[in-house]
């Protein structure tokens, strides 16, 4: 069952997914190991199904536009 801090460490992982156990155990007052155990705990359980990276594909040397 996601609680009120999974619901807030799930909050703080969408806004930056590479956010800190550290800085999540500040905002929640809580220790690093208790953020650690409970993101795991919601991988585990499949709320969190993975990470990902957005890129600027025009950075990347894609400027063509298909409709």
């Amino acid at each position: 069952m996601v609680d009120k801090k999974d619901r807030k460490i799930l909050e703080l992982l969408k806004k930056d997914a590479r956010v800190s156990f550290t800085e999540i155990a500040k905002v929640l007052r809580v220790s690093e190991a208790t953020v650690r155990k409970r993101v795991r705990q919601l991988e585990e359980n499949h709320v969190i199904l993975g990470y990902s990276t957005r890129m600027d594909r025009s950075k990347l040397g894609y400027n063509t536009v298909a409709y």
